[in-house]
């Protein structure tokens, strides 16, 4: 079930710039906490209805927050300023590290993605453990 929701996590990860495609001023509405709770919700809602079972609910809801938060944890360290905590707070953040068209940061968190949850496969697989035994 993890696998699953990283990867699906991963694929809803980019669903707070639909605010491009339908022109709404970026860095809004759509990303902040309460859309990231709606998009965990509507996911959550659309599993429990066509599957009937609250653990798959709570698998889509996890990977719907997720997903969302995981593109505003990415975009705070960007220069643009937004607020991410709405609606329990109005305040906005920016850790000014990077331009959010900086390839190299985007190719690095890419890559450190990649790599986590490779790490994390060979962990819950038990394969590190035998690569770590053949080596030592």
């Amino acid at each position: 079930m993890a696998i699953f929701i990283i990867i699906f996590a991963t694929a809803l990860s980019s669903i707070p710039d639909i605010d491009l495609k339908y022109g709404w001023k970026h860095r809004g509405i759509t990303h902040n906490i309460g859309f990231a709770l709606i998009v965990g919700v509507g996911i959550a809602i659309i599993f429990f209805y066509t599957m009937n079972d609250v653990m798959i609910a709570l698998t889509g809801f996890i990977a719907g927050f997720g997903g969302a938060v995981s593109h505003l944890l990415g975009d705070i360290i960007t220069y643009q300023s937004f607020t991410p905590l709405l609606p329990f707070s109005k305040r906005k953040i920016a850790l000014k590290y990077c331009r959010a068209d900086d390839k190299k940061v985007n190719d690095g968190l890419m890559t450190g993605g990649a790599f986590a949850f490779a790490l994390y496969i060979l962990v819950v697989t038990g394969s590190l453990e035998t690569i770590i035994q053949n080596y030592i």
